[in-house]
């Protein structure tokens, strides 16, 4: 969450790329000023056809001739990149001059009416254009100086009072304060812009965040179908195997209890043998048949057949049936065991198996001519076995990789070389699943240790 609101934060607008918008923008503004001035200047010629009569011939040339220096200007700087800016400062100064003239030599009733003309003009331009303020005031004074200036030089008939009376301040007064619309104009076109381009630079972002999140999910379902087809051949081969070795099974029981029908011509030993092989033949079918009903039900859970079970006596067969390979490797199974029958409500088989794990586990990882200690216990509510190894210690670092081995495997391969310890992986598993819990420890101190709990019945 936090690596995509960092990646959709506002992207910082460079100066040069507001700018360079900021230009495109006041070009186009620019345009639509030359275009209407081309237009409409070379009209302004019927003022002077009604108020100067004997000047409209001249001045309709000289708007004709301010026309086409415009026209060039705005055509050439096009062609080569001039800034906007020249098409505007020619039009205002030209007008500038023009109109001093004008205001200068037309009869006395007129100079309003010019100077009125003029300040209309002066003020659509700066209504519409897009430059920094001080271009607008820059403009203001050249035309005041030029009114000016023309007064002294060229209109000697009347006093300079007049000039101001006849519209000259009326002038000044629009000219200097419609200066300063360009300033805030332009202000709020740099707002707008960066406004822009941040929306655009975020929505680019955004559709590149989208773009690669399809991307991603496209992958997670490629890899989903991966997942799902390698489930699909697992389960196959679960059933397919699952049902072989049933068969298989069902052979030995079958061989078995033929074998077990003529005890009477066997040895004591070999009926004992046969014994152990009829109850773990018994105990594989069981454990098949929960496998592949699981697999069959597409379950997630194994359904225990529970029932009341003497511990005690289980464990004692277990540490009776591994005495031989506690033997091989000189270790004594020393039993500290309750006397009296322990019952706990579990499924039989499935209890066998976390024990049976967990004491041949502790024989092949403890060293040779050690003690393993068995002892159970029994409190108000629960039943508790522990199983002590004061030898060599395993570490508990080492004992948490063993007993989460099929955390590992989950993420790995099934067909990992790495599987050793993997029955302490799974007492852990389903002494949980029937409501039990497995706690183990490691250290100098110790030594290694696991206990078992389950409610009593």
């Amino acid at each position: 969450m936090n690596a995509v609101a960092s990646s959709v934060r506002p992207p910082v607008i460079s100066s040069a790329e507001l700018s360079r918008e900021v230009s495109h923008q006041a070009s186009y503004g620019t345009t639509t000023i030359v275009w209407v001035f081309l237009s409409v200047y070379p009209f302004f010629s019927i003022f002077d056809y009604v108020f100067a009569e004997t000047l409209w011939q001249p001045f309709l040339l000289i708007r004709l001739i301010i026309v086409l220096l415009v026209y060039m200007t705005y055509r050439v700087g096009r062609a080569y990149n001039w800034s906007y800016r020249w098409p505007l400062h020619l039009i205002l100064a030209s007008v500038s001059l023009t109109y001093a003239l004008l205001c200068n030599l037309v009869d006395f009733g007129a100079i309003s009416t010019y100077f009125l003309t003029l300040s209309a003009i002066f003020l659509l331009i700066n209504a519409t254009v897009y430059w920094k303020a001080f271009n607008s005031y820059l403009h203001a004074a050249f035309a005041i100086v030029v009114q000016l200036l023309c007064f002294y030089l060229v209109n000697q008939r009347y006093p300079i009072l007049t000039f101001f009376q006849e519209g000259g301040i009326v002038f000044m007064v629009i000219a200097i304060c419609s200066a300063y619309i360009p300033r805030a104009r332009f202000l709020s076109l740099g707002r707008e812009i960066r406004l822009q381009l941040t929306a655009q630079h975020t929505n680019d972002k955004l559709q590149d965040l989208n773009e690669e999140l399809i991307g991603k999910n496209q992958l997670i379902l490629d890899k989903n179908a991966q997942l799902k087809r390698l489930n699909d051949q697992k389960n196959d081969f679960i059933s397919i195997a699952g049902h072989d070795l049933k068969n298989l099974v069902g052979t030995i029981r079958l061989s078995v209890g033929e074998l077990q029908a003529e005890g009477a011509a066997m040895s004591p030993d070999q009926q004992e043998y046969i014994g152990f092989i009829s109850d773990a033949s018994g105990r594989i079918q069981y454990l098949l048949n929960k496998l592949l009903d699981v697999k069959e039900i597409e379950g997630t859970e194994i359904a225990f057949t529970y029932e009341q079970v003497d511990l005690n006596r289980i464990i004692n067969r277990i540490a009776n049936d591994l005495t031989d390979a506690a033997t091989r490797k000189d270790i004594q199974l020393l039993l500290n065991m309750l006397p009296t029958s322990i019952i706990v409500q579990v499924d039989q088989v499935f209890a066998r198996q976390i024990f049976e794990n967990l004491i041949a586990n502790a024989i092949r990882f403890s060293q040779p001519a050690n003690t393993l200690t068995l002892h159970t216990d029994a409190t108000d509510t629960r039943f508790v076995f522990e199983l002590i190894d004061q030898g060599q210690t395993i570490g508990q670092a080492q004992m948490d990789r063993l007993f989460n081995k099929l955390d590992e495997l989950s993420h790995t391969t099934v067909s990992s070389p790495d599987r050793a310890g993997l029955g302490l992986s799974i007492a852990l598993r389903l002494t949980e699943a029937m409501h039990g819990t497995l706690t183990y420890a490691s250290n100098p101190r110790i030594g290694n240790r696991y206990r078992v709990e389950f409610p009593l019945a």
